[in-house]
């Protein structure tokens, strides 16, 4: 294996680790799901053995993800720019889930700058109740989207 694929290995096997215990799994739990021994795993989670396109989609799945996403690179300077924008939740090297990168491929196709700031306030406000206020001043289109989330 070349240093570039077993670095490559490596950094999906933590990837896949990280998922797996996100997920509140047992090295043996996930293993025993997909089919292979708990030291066949722990292999493709150091970085040892490759995981093949067909193992890398049903533990994906497994998972609750996609491969795309475990294959996806670490935020890097995009992380670093939003731990520096004040984004003090995200450690160096976390990855995005899924719907985060959909969040943001939604929020960056508004084109309007107020539209933008509409939709930061309506998040702040659900992220922090203290925010509510401000952002009942975009008006009873704010409140019925508001209801309609907390409605069972």
């Amino acid at each position: 294996m070349s240093v570039e694929t077993h670095a490559a290995s490596e950094e999906l096997g933590a990837v896949i680790r990280a998922a797996r215990r996100r997920r509140g799994l047992t090295l043996q739990a996930l293993a025993d799901v997909i089919g292979v021994s708990h030291q066949q795993l722990q292999k493709y989670e150091r970085g040892t053995n490759r995981v093949s396109g067909l193992r890398l989609a049903q533990i994906a799945a497994l998972l609750g993800t996609t491969p795309d996403m475990l294959l996806a690179k670490p935020m890097g300077d995009a992380g670093n720019a939003l731990l520096a924008a004040g984004c003090h939740n995200l450690e160096a090297g976390d990855y995005l889930r899924e719907e985060e990168v959909s969040l943001l491929r939604f929020y960056r196709a508004i084109r309007s700058p107020g539209l933008r700031e509409a939709v930061l306030i309506c998040l702040r406000a659900l992220a922090d109740e203290a925010a509510l206020q401000q952002a009942s001043s975009l008006g009873p289109l704010f409140k019925k989207a508001v209801s309609a989330a907390e409605s069972p």
